[in-house]
């Protein structure tokens, strides 16, 4: 009987990967988009080749798609012919990637899972099971009859330089650019942070305490939020239990990190999946089954 391969599609930056890695029981091909020429990669016909070796795509039974990309967006300085490359070699993998799950190889997470589910399809769908806070999109018009907004980023790539549009205030919204897009949502008086990590059926929730300090609305610019242990554990209501699953059930999603805002009135306010999210963080030495739990779902669905 074959082993077992699983093959991970990644960057060579992702702490994810590095946490995840070592729970893998399989034999692992693992792909680094901003490392694949220094190994050598070609695709062609049904097969693949990468550091000298060769393989059959039928032959693998399962593909990570575990977030792939490339540094060049973290620097000062991106010119077009380097974004052009990364783009070439994104779509490369990503047809590796759909290519084996047309012909039946295992996915725990769809490359096109975060093109399918735009954040305005997400809030949308979720309304019959969570409480969403206001929204809009708006381009010229700025419109938003809200006192309390706040502006997000619909796309995750970067603004220019390396930097990103985090969740921001906005006190006076007239004052927003109408050439730019802007995504505003009324913003939630919220006492914690939440995020649930969902994988086949299991979930673990975990929250931020804010109450001491609110003067910011996205926890990634407080760099020691990134920290274990300034997440903990939290235990998920037993509605909000069936609430997760049923919406999972309607994407047809096997796993997301669904992130929350807790009112202080300690409602659950819903405001995105990430169908891709990071998650090792939360439980770094793999207490809680995390790690071990993910990467078994990630190899083999027979476990499922």
């Amino acid at each position: 009987m074959q082993e077992p391969v699983t093959l991970l599609l990644t960057s060579s930056r992702d702490q994810t990967t590095e946490m995840l890695e070592p729970y893998f029981r399989s034999q692992v091909i693992r792909i680094d988009l901003d490392k694949m020429h220094e190994a050598a990669f070609s695709l062609r016909a049904m097969e693949f080749s990468y550091a000298g070796s060769v393989y059959e795509i039928k032959s693998l039974s399962a593909v990570y798609w575990r977030k792939p990309s490339d540094p060049i967006f973290d620097v000062e300085h991106v010119d077009q012919l380097q974004e052009f490359e990364y783009l070439q070699r994104l779509y490369a993998i990503r047809s590796l990637s759909t290519l084996a799950k047309w012909f039946g190889v295992w996915h725990l997470v769809d490359p096109l899972y975060e093109r399918h589910f735009p954040k305005p399809l997400q809030l949308e769908l979720a309304r019959p099971y969570f409480k969403i806070p206001d929204w809009g999109v708006f381009v010229g018009n700025r419109t938003f009859d809200h006192s309390g907004i706040v502006s997000k980023a619909l796309s995750s790539s970067p603004v220019k330089n390396g930097r990103y549009l985090v969740t921001t205030r906005i006190p006076n919204p007239s004052e927003l650019d109408p050439n730019y897009t802007w995504f505003l949502q009324k913003e939630v008086d919220a006492g914690q942070d939440a995020t649930i990590v969902f994988c086949c059926d299991r979930m673990w929730g975990f929250a931020l305490d804010r109450s001491k300090d609110d003067s910011w609305v996205d926890w990634r610019v407080v760099t020691d939020n990134h920290r274990p242990g300034h997440w903990a554990p939290i235990e998920i209501p037993v509605l909000l239990q069936t609430s997760v699953l049923s919406y999972m059930q309607l994407l047809g999603v096997k796993f997301a990190r669904l992130d929350f805002l807790i009112g202080r009135d300690y409602e659950w306010w819903f405001l995105e999946a990430n169908m891709n999210g990071q998650f090792a963080w939360l439980d770094p030495a793999n207490e809680l089954g995390i790690l071990s739990h993910i990467a078994s779902m990630a190899e083999s669905p027979t476990t499922i």
